[in-house]
């Protein structure tokens, strides 16, 4: 084995506003005659993504005959960058093929980059577009759809207007009710000659609803039978041989006949070599989990199961879509939080956003490249058409969709997201179905928002609520975070539920966030774990004040008439309560 001693990192401590580095300095010697050292890199993988960075040598510290001496590296903080404890691993080479290994420890700390102004500055925007991966545009027509019916309505005129590519991409696609009859006129619109494009996450897809995915694989079968049975009969009319006429079955599967669906699994990403089948050691924010002390005791919570970046990948814990995209002809497109199941419309509260101009256009790429890419690994799916829509300016509205893929390490939708709190200098409204915040950037943000003295309100799911899903598991979770939140002075609201506990409740489904009455982001994204790191979410961010407006004012009616305040003392009412349940639920976190 090499020598590598000595090690320092100075500072030991930075922030991640964007402008700190550390400089990491180590000595390496080898112990073997006639051999010269020939690399000495480190893995900054879990900081900024690159898995070999060389250090260089110190001149005046430097044997030339063995190149053994002193090496070391400026190592920039990126803007953003995951908080915590980092253990970099330093490895070192020579020319007789000797091997070290060592490590290298520093700390990143959480600091607000200063903006000067709120989201609509155009500094501040040109930000949010590099930090979004896309860039603002405006010409753009949005319609909030807040109702159940109307948005189930809106999309079944898309479909019923669709000429050539309906793209729907979704957690859940349930096959009852007005989502079966949506599937219905998916299926006929496939049957139709028109590109249907169905993107579901297996792990709740399969076990929710599996009879929709195997009407939209069996539609696919009958109609690749039908058209066969077609050539064959042409065939015999032409007076072939039976032999020829069974060339035929070389064609079934092919052409565009019915939806050509796709069903997304981290297992999917492993079989195809995107992400390693054993990764070497957990990502950043798993290892910053599994170091978090409750009670003066290490935490034992997240090794009986697993998740994405290093431990072995369960159902339900493994890498997610949980985008919901619907887009027809690349023309028109709705984004939000609903998936296509008929509790998401009625009686449940949630939101969607109908899109119509430039920004479509982001959406589409947006589908098409993501299925693109993942139809590459599934023999089974098809390559989307790469259509692009007609999109001259339909309104006046700027706006970007932005969106993540943590298993190819991109984060637009967090990074975006933890800007635009950065920016917010009055009110910051975010409504989100669960609070399952432990240490993490996007709780950072929001404690760094109220410690300015930014009006920080949470609206949530009640634990009657709740209990439409998982028993209100997520509830019990949540309630491990809310003192933190209120002791940094963070206002936090439940979803009042029916008195009757039989009677189906107002769950709260509803992503957005709210900021200074001028920016408004609506999609996916919860204020969880799996939303920051694990599942792939999409916001659409709008800078308009009148629109923002209109939706704090639903906002604030919804505190008032709808909500209960979640004060200290109540919140220590519902722990003392709860108390066993909310360690049982701890268990399962990172399912939510």
């Amino acid at each position: 084995m090499l020598t590598i001693k000595n090690i320092s990192v100075e500072p030991e401590s930075a922030p991640n506003d964007g402008r700190a580095a550390v400089q990491l300095r180590a000595g390496v010697f080898t112990p073997y005659d006639g051999a010269r050292i020939t690399a000495v890199e480190v893995d900054l993988s879990s900081l900024n993504g690159a898995a070999a960075v060389p250090l260089a040598p110190d001149p005046a510290r430097l044997l030339a005959e063995t190149a053994e001496g002193v090496y070391q590296a400026t190592i920039p903080i990126p803007p953003l960058a995951d908080t915590g404890l980092y253990e970099l691993t330093l490895t070192a080479r020579d020319s007789a093929g000797n091997v070290g290994r060592a490590r290298a420890s520093f700390r990143v700390t959480y600091q607000r980059l200063d903006y000067a102004d709120g989201p609509l500055a155009p500094a501040n925007r040109e930000a949010l577009a590099r930090l979004g991966g896309r860039p603002i545009v405006g010409g753009n027509r949005i319609e909030v759809l807040v109702d159940g019916d109307a948005a189930m309505q809106k999309r079944l005129e898309l479909i019923e207007r669709a000429r050539r590519q309906i793209n729907v991409m979704t957690y859940l696609f349930a096959d009852e009710g007005l989502s079966g009859q949506l599937a219905r006129a998916l299926l006929d619109k496939a049957g139709a000659g028109v590109e249907v494009n169905v993107m579901l996450n297996a792990d709740t897809q399969l076990p929710s609803s599996p009879m929709a995915t195997l009407r939209m694989r069996f539609h696919r079968l009958l109609l690749d039978l039908q058209a066969l049975g077609q050539k064959w009969e042409t065939r015999k009319q032409r007076g072939e041989k039976e032999n020829d006429w069974l060339k035929s079955l070389g064609d079934l599967g092919q052409g565009r006949r019915g939806v050509n669906l796709l069903l997304f699994s981290g297992q999917m990403l492993r079989d195809g070599g995107v992400i390693p089948a054993q990764p070497s050691a957990a990502a950043h924010w798993l290892q910053r989990l599994q170091r978090a002390k409750r009670g003066g005791e290490d935490s034992d919570r997240l090794t009986a199961f697993s998740g994405p970046g290093g431990l072995p990948a369960w159902p339900l814990l493994d890498y997610a879509t949980h985008e919901k995209i619907f887009v027809v002809d690349g023309e028109a497109a709705i984004v939000g939080g609903r998936n296509l199941d008929d509790r998401y419309f009625r009686p449940w509260t949630d939101e969607d956003l109908y899109l119509e101009g430039p920004l479509v256009a982001q959406i589409q790429q947006g589908f098409l490249r993501g299925f693109a890419d993942l139809a590459a690994l599934d023999k089974k799916v098809q390559p989307p058409t790469m259509l692009a829509g007609q999109n001259a300016p339909a309104g006046e509205l700027a706006a970007q969709f932005v969106q993540s893929r943590p298993w190819l390490g991109e984060y637009h939708a967090l990074h975006s997201l933890l800007a635009a709190i950065q920016m917010a200098r009055r009110r910051l409204y975010i409504s989100s179905q669960y609070v399952i915040l432990p240490d993490s950037l996007l709780r950072d943000a929001l404690r760094d928002a109220a410690a300015r003295g930014v009006d920080v309100r949470i609206l949530t799911n009640s634990e009657a609520t709740a209990r439409e899903v998982g028993f209100a598991a997520s509830f019990y979770i949540s309630l491990n975070y809310f003192a933190e939140l209120l002791a940094a002075g963070i206002r936090l609201f439940e979803i009042n539920g029916h008195s009757d506990p039989a009677a189906p409740q107002p769950y709260y489904h509803v992503k957005e966030f709210l900021i200074d009455g001028e920016y408004a982001a609506v999609g996916s994204v919860n204020l969880t774990i799996r939303s920051c790191y694990i599942e792939s979410e999409n916001l659409v961010n709008i800078f308009d004040p009148a629109l923002t407006a209109a939706q704090e004012k639903l906002f604030l009616s919804r505190l008032e008439h709808d909500a209960t305040e979640i004060t200290p003392s109540y919140l220590q009412r519902l722990q003392e309560q709860n108390k066993n349940k909310m360690e049982i639920a701890r268990v399962v976190e990172l399912l939510y």
